[in-house]
Formats: structure tokens, sequence, C-alpha cells
């Protein structure tokens, strides 16, 4: 299982969990991966959003799969 977040405005990855190699922090809450950044994206300097609802989640297979 790999979880990402990806800013939507540049599409840079802002944190990747994967289940193999078992982060020892466990899965980020989006809150804590913006202040890993400080709100802000490094790559594009778009201010990170924090509350997250469902409808703004994108649940994509994994390549190969269609």
């Amino acid at each position: 299982m790999v979880l990402r977040y990806i800013c939507s405005k540049c599409g840079y990855v802002l944190y990747e969990f994967r289940k193999d190699k078992e982060d020892y922090r466990g899965i980020l809450e989006p809150q804590e991966v913006a202040a890993l950044y400080k709100g802000v994206c490094p790559n594009c300097f778009k201010k990170l959003e924090t509350n997250v609802t469902i409808d703004k989640v994108r649940i994509k297979p994994r390549g190969g799969y269609r």
C-alpha cells in the first residue's frame, strides 16, 4: 500500500507512506504534513490545505491495473 500527499497545484509529492517500509511515525494526517513544510508547498509555494474532506480525496489504482 502506498499513500501519497500531493500538492494540488504542481503535483509535488509532499509525503509518501509505504506499508512495506513501515514508517516509524505511521501515516501522517494532512495537518502534520502541512506542518512539515510550514504550510507551504516547497515546489510552487501554494498554501497547503489542512481541512481535507472526503470529496477532495482521489484514489488511483497502481500502474498496470485497468
